[in-house]
């Protein structure tokens, strides 16, 4: 073995061509321990202190070993051959390991670490202590951001060099990105690398210094605890730090992650070299290939896991926006997982919304980093944003009112209602490239259902809203539900049917209908069910009568021994999911706002922060739905609403001007009506007294005639009833006198062309009598005219008759033949000759 040392002692080995002994027999003798022979007692290259001489220093020494036996013969087997104390000190590496692994960036609250151990060797002729040089140095083109503030106005970008030790500290190197640095007050001619103290101080190579923040880079180095500042090297070590020549000794290096913008992915290269400490600036190894190795922080690829989000929610119309009722606020919530396959931590990304385009809606958390995620407030403009666990799993949870999610009609025209389309996404923000880029979005779905279950409508569309309306008097409401039966009331009015009548005030209308919520079983229903493996359980709704609207039903969970475990309104678990601290959920399957076949309620036991956190197990537990109202099984549900009516007529109706008339006239009624809401009148009829009682009716027209025999006044009242089954009335004042008719008799308020007839009845012993007989007008008059009617003069003379049913008497027209008469009065008819 030939051994060449620097003029600084510092020692190089190589081999050279080995001259085997020749074997002369097979013993073999093994020699435990080290055999050292001294090189300074050969006086021809000693300079008699122990030492080589001068000439010697750095040159080749050829060492020759020979052993010989007692009778002068004989051979033997050198094993890990060295030299040492060609100077009086020598420090070697041996190895380290690993010689590579991966590593993450460090999180604000907790370090990433990683180990190396480094095994040194003593080739001193002395006893010595080592001491580590341990360099970390930083992939290619490693960009970074110097933190500027209050301290380092304007501080500029940089490339991260290495990272050593000066003394027992660790300090970040890093090189302008340029070929120097362009500010003058950190500029100086030759190198321009500037250190950063573990506390962010900068030492630019001008001398100045300024403050970052701190990298989080750390390296904790055993050999360098101590330091003795005066000599500028290591604090001396105990007895027991000093090894002896040819021993081997272990240092353990703790490397400390930096921080996510001072931990690029990439390869780092770590160098390892020693020094003697007894001779510390001038022995020590540089580059030794038995000291280096690899650290890699690999490169990021963020995806979703798991997550969770209200799907469907209940509310109204609000300005064009939706407003969501159901579950006691406005908001929607999210929960996302965010896994990593790549760096476990990436420092700054985003997890939020996109609408169905895949732009960003503006609603995300920034996370600072995720060994211990940390709500970026500064960055993140999602409410609620907070970390939660659920389930052993890590998410990410905040939350966006409809407004924030664009749920949006600017027409108002109601279809903001539906279903709309979204993405969760994960995004680094392309500060650092992640392996893949395109699986960081999941698409979801989620569903707003109108509130608003009760509409009323006019036969001409105009919708009544369910809150403060103005209605006409009168009209008829179209009352619209959805699927169901409904009983309809006014409070004013009472039960409308399927349509209603409404008279002028303020109504307050109910629905009410009537559903069995279990016909099977009553109120309750066992849940007798296996957990699936997340431990739910499921109560679906069966087959009810109609469907019931949630705003209506309670739901009550009871223990085995009939206790309520849990209970709420069905509208503050709609459209939930686990992880929101809801022991019971309700699934609307089909996004209608109602209680109907499909729907579920899932029981989740075990549910942090809810009733049944502490529950393993609800397989002998018992659910129940019941009525707000009626607190029973039979839910009879209800929605009220207030409308205010104003007086308004609804027909142009009119029964004639007011008339005076002598007992025994005829008089001529020509009644008239028009719907105001344009349906055809179908029915008109007369009462002529007044008493409640309609003498008359017609489907054609309101124009007939009636005789008054007795004195006084008469409120004949026209009532019309149109093809919606809507009546109204009018008045027309008939006031009789008692003076006598003359001989022929004026007929009253008569239009048309009339024939005058008379007979002579002989018949019952009854008198003869006139009898009046009227022929249809061509075309009926005017609807609203009121004038009287011209008076004619009949030719034909009139005889006076009495009546053998009622005694009244009457005239009829002489006409010399038999005629039909039917008495004004009872109605009896019958023939008779005048």
């Amino acid at each position: 073995m030939e051994r060449g040392m620097t003029s600084n002692g510092a020692i190089r080995a190589r081999p050279i061509r080995s001259t085997p002994f020749l074997a002369r027999n097979t013993q073999t003798c093994r020699i435990p321990g080290p055999v050292y022979a001294d090189l300074g007692a050969v006086e021809q290259i000693s300079d008699g202190n122990g030492k080589l001489q001068e000439q010697y220093i750095g040159g080749p020494i050829q060492v020759r070993l020979r052993g010989v036996s007692s009778d002068g013969s004989g051979s033997f087997t050198g094993y890990n051959l060295l030299v040492m104390g060609l100077g009086s000190s020598g420090m070697d590496v041996k190895s380290i390991s690993p010689t590579t692994q991966n590593a993450e960036p460090s999180s604000q609250l907790i370090p990433a670490e990683r180990t190396y151990t480094v095994k040194l060797r003593n080739l001193g002729a002395i006893s010595d202590s080592g001491v580590v040089d341990f360099t970390i140095t930083a992939p290619e083109n490693s960009f970074v951001t110097l933190e500027s503030g209050s301290y380092c106005q304007g501080c500029p970008d940089a490339i991260l060099s290495h990272l050593m030790q000066q003394g027992r500290e660790t300090v970040v190197a890093i090189k302008p990105t340029g070929g120097n640095w362009q500010d003058p007050s950190r500029y100086a001619e030759g190198d321009q690398t500037a250190y950063i103290g573990k506390d962010g101080e900068i030492t630019w190579p001008s001398g100045n210094t300024e403050f970052t923040a701190s990298t989080g880079w750390s390296i904790s180095n055993p050999t360098k605890s101590s330091w003795n500042s005066v000599a500028g090297k290591p604090t001396e070590p105990s007895a027991g730090g000093f090894i002896d020549p040819g021993d081997i000794f272990t240092v353990n290096i703790q490397i400390t992650m930096g921080y996510v913008a001072w931990a690029p992915p990439g390869t780092y290269t770590i160098q390892s070299d020693v020094r003697s400490w007894t001779y510390y600036e001038t022995l020590f190894t540089e580059g030794d290939s038995d000291g280096q190795a690899t650290i890699i922080i690999p490169r990021p690829d963020l995806t979703i896991g798991s997550f969770g989000y209200i799907s469907h929610a209940i509310g109204q119309s609000e300005d064009g926006y939706f407003e969501k009722t159901s579950g006691g606020d406005e908001y929607f919530s999210f929960q996302v997982e965010v896994l990593n396959s790549g760096t476990e931590t990436v420092g700054t990304f985003k997890v939020g919304l996109l609408d169905f385009s895949q732009n960003p809606l503006g609603v995300q958390v920034s996370i600072s980093d995720n060994t211990n995620w940390a709500i970026d407030t500064e960055e993140t403009n999602a409410m609620g944003a907070e970390m939660r666990v659920y389930d052993g799993k890590r998410f990410v949870y905040f939350k966006a009112t409809a407004a924030d999610l664009g749920m949006y009609d600017p027409q108002g025209a109601g279809s903001v209602f539906g279903t709309y389309t979204f993405y969760l996404a994960v995004d680094t923000e392309n500060v650092i490239a992640e392996v893949n880029e395109n699986n960081n979005r999941e698409p979801i779905e989620i569903t707003v259902v109108n509130g608003s279950t009760y509409t009323f409508l006019h036969e001409g569309n105009f919708i009544i809203n369910v809150t403060q309306s103005v209605y006409m008097q009168g009209s008829q409401v179209n009352i619209e539900v959805n699927e169901g039966g409904c009983n309809w009331y006014s409070d004013i009015d009472g039960r409308l049917g399927s349509r209603g009548f409404l008279s002028a005030g303020i109504h307050n209308l109910t629905c009410q209908r009537s559903i069995n919520i279990n016909p099977e079983n009553g109120c309750y229903s066992g849940l007798e069910l296996s957990a699936d493996s997340y431990g739910k359980f499921t109560f679906d709704i069966g087959s009810p009568q109609v469907p019931v609207p949630i705003g209506f039903v309670d739901w009550f969970l009871l223990d085995p021994n009939g206790n309520t475990k849990s209970n709420g309104r069905v509208t503050d678990i709609y459209g939930y999911y686990p992880g929101t601290e809801k022991g019971v959920i309700f699934i609307d399957s089909d996004f209608d706002g109602m209680l109907s076949p499909g729907d579920r309620f899932d029981i989740l036991p075990g549910e942090s922060g809810s009733d049944l956190e502490n529950t393993n197990s609800v397989d002998q537990y018992q659910f129940r739905l019941k009525s707000e109202q009626t607190g029973s099984c039979v839910i009879i549900s209800s929605q009220t609403t207030t409308v205010e009516v104003q007086p308004i007529d609804l027909f142009v109706i009119s029964a004639g001007a007011d008339i005076s008339v002598k007992a025994g006239d005829i008089v001529q009624f020509t009644g008239s009506a028009e719907s105001a809401l344009e349906f055809d009148v179908v029915l008109y009829e007369w009462d002529f007294e007044g008493d409640g009682l309609f003498d008359w009716e017609s489907v054609s027209n309101g124009i007939t005639e009636h005789r008054y025999h007795n004195a006084g006044t008469y409120h004949a009242t026209l009532r019309v009833t149109d093809e919606q089954g809507v009546s109204t009335t009018d008045v027309r004042v008939v006031t009789v006198t008692s003076e006598t008719s003359s001989p022929i008799g004026d007929i009253a308020g008569v239009r048309g062309e009339y024939v005058i007839a008379a007979a002579l009845l002989i018949a019952i012993g009854i008198a003869t009598a006139g009898y009046l007989m009227k022929r249809e007008p061509s075309a009926p008059p005017a609807a609203l005219k009121k004038e009287h009617a011209p008076q004619f003069t009949p030719q034909t003379s009139l005889v006076t008759i009495e009546c053998p049913g009622c005694n009244a008497q009457m005239k009829v027209p002489k006409l010399s033949k038999m005629q039909t008469v039917t008495c004004d009065n009872c109605g009896l008819s019958g023939e008779i000759e005048v």
